[in-house]
């Protein structure tokens, strides 16, 4: 093991042993109780205390919409002497696959939380994968006398890959921005603004707090209409790119 993942592991076990010590609990929550109670009163004020807590051009937080689509959706809550202190959401993406769509820490929660809250679910997904393995195996075992082994959970920064029970952080910025076809002076140009903004906006940030949980990378294409850069502005091609960060 290398010195760099010993790090990424103790900053990992350090954060979720100050979260659990002040007393922190997360589980997974039914839909049904965040409707019918006033759990979600609770949480809407949480979301936009955080939000006003941001400072500078804020990106990422702007997108938190928690009861969009909720009847897809799973919720993990963090709780600090019953009191909510952050959220996860969860939503399928195909197959089996699921992506974190946000994870929010709210202004009273200790340290730790986000981690918490990651940890919890993957956690919990890979019991499912496990549990779904093994019925799966003993279905191929009865049938073949063979067990065929199926992938272990992964988690990924990217799209998903075709991996049962894969878990991902969704897309990331990064400062790897690299044209690759049809390059022009105003594709060099947002590739420069997306820099400056994406580093104001600290999404890179987000890339490295991720990397604690050992994501496996996918390249990502943001792809343009041919006539894209004669016709559009270099503020709504611009537009256009952080958008699909958004995602």
């Amino acid at each position: 093991m290398s010195k760099k993942e010993c790090g990424r592991i103790k900053n990992l076990r350090n954060s979720l042993s100050k979260a659990y010590k002040s007393g922190l609990m997360v589980e997974e929550v039914p839909k049904e109780y965040l409707v019918e109670s006033n759990q979600r009163v609770c949480i809407d004020e949480g979301i936009a205390k955080w939000k006003e807590s941001k400072k500078g051009i804020q990106i990422a937080s702007t997108t938190v919409n928690p009861w969009l689509d909720i009847e897809h959706r799973r919720y993990w809550l963090a709780r600090l002497d019953s009191t909510v202190v952050g959220i996860l959401i969860l939503t399928p993406i195909h197959h089996g696959h699921w992506q974190i769509v946000n994870v929010v820490p709210f202004n009273s929660s200790p340290k730790g939380t986000s981690e918490a809250l990651i940890h919890a679910v993957l956690k919990a997904i890979e019991a499912e994968q496990d549990t779904l393995d093994e019925s799966t195996s003993s279905l191929h075992s009865d049938s073949t006398g063979d067990s065929i082994p199926y992938p272990n959970y992964q988690i990924s920064i990217g799209d998903a890959t075709s991996t049962p029970g894969l878990v991902s952080f969704g897309i990331s910025a990064t400062q790897d921005v690299v044209p690759r076809h049809n390059p022009s002076p105003k594709l060099e140009t947002l590739v420069k603004i997306y820099n400056k903004v994406a580093y104001l906006g600290g999404l890179f940030g987000r890339k490295e707090f991720r990397s604690k949980f050992d994501p496996k990378y996918n390249i990502m294409y943001v792809c343009y209409p041919r006539d894209a850069f004669d016709k559009g502005s270099r503020f709504s091609l611009f537009e256009d790119l952080i958008n699909a960060l958004r995602k």
